[in-house]
């Protein structure tokens, strides 16, 4: 019986590892992955299972403050318009009392002045 010997080889696109067992002399042909010819590796690779890959440490939570910033800052921005909204309203609302105020005022003073006229 021939030799059994394993050929990896590497995808240049994806990165993917691929292992080929050959045995004896036979014809290689080209291996392919992601419509690209995968370059070889090494020529023999020892039957080993792979090594496994170091865990990865979680990423940091800094665009969360940011994000809270943010957050906290247009909620401060709608306060102040609403605020200023109902200051707003308030300012409205006074101007059209003063005025209804003075129109009555200068309704009872029109009554008061065809009063006097009528009496004389």
């Amino acid at each position: 019986m021939d030799i059994e010997r394993i050929v990896q080889y590497e995808c240049k696109v994806c990165g993917r590892k691929i292992d080929v067992t050959r045995t004896g002399d036979v014809y290689e042909e080209p291996v392919y992955c992601c419509g690209v010819e995968a370059a070889e590796m090494g020529m023999e690779a020892p039957m080993m299972a792979p090594k496994p890959a170091a865990p990865k440490k979680p990423a940091k939570k800094k665009p969360a403050k940011k994000a809270k910033k943010k957050a906290a800052k247009k909620a401060a921005k709608k306060a102040k318009k609403k605020v200023a909204k109902k200051k707003a309203k308030k300012k409205a609302a006074k101007k059209t009392a003063k005025k209804a105020t003075k129109k009555k005022a200068a309704r009872k003073a029109k009554k008061k002045a065809v009063k006097k006229k009528k009496k004389r």
